[in-house]
């Protein structure tokens, strides 16, 4: 579904519904004003403010420094995986460097959510899986 998520924001931006360059929080706000690790050791931890945003483009590309967790219950939506991906600081400057990143991935699903109004699944069914013939 990784590839497949790709796919759906690009639709929704060839809908004229949101941009690979709009910043994540302009469609979901709880990613403004984000924490950046500055440094870390074993007794503490120091904190500043990313100097940018992060942009949709950087999600798509691995590039947004959004840091894992564990999900809070083996049922948790999107909203509430995204929700605390927004409360953790990032790794790294967005755009600075590439990582691999199922938050990322995780949290361009819940932008689809949101700019389409309807579930995640459920646009993927309606949208990219049935015109597909696929069941």
């Amino acid at each position: 579904t990784k590839p497949m998520t790709g796919v759906a924001v690009l639709m929704l931006q060839d809908e004229g519904k949101l941009s690979v360059d709009d910043p994540v929080e302009k469609h979901l706000p709880e990613f403004k004003d984000m924490w950046l690790l500055a440094a870390k050791t074993k007794d503490s931890m120091t904190l500043k403010r990313a100097a940018r945003v992060i942009t949709i483009k950087d999600l798509l590309t691995h590039t947004s420094g959004l840091a894992n967790m564990d999900a809070p219950r083996p049922t948790a939506t999107l909203a509430e995986l995204v929700g605390g991906y927004a409360k953790l600081p990032l790794q790294f400057e967005p755009g600075s460097k590439w990582q691999y990143s199922n938050p990322g991935i995780n949290t361009l699903g819940r932008i689809v959510e949101v700019v389409s109004g309807v579930p995640f699944a459920e646009f993927m069914e309606q949208r990219l899986f049935k015109p597909l013939g696929m069941k």
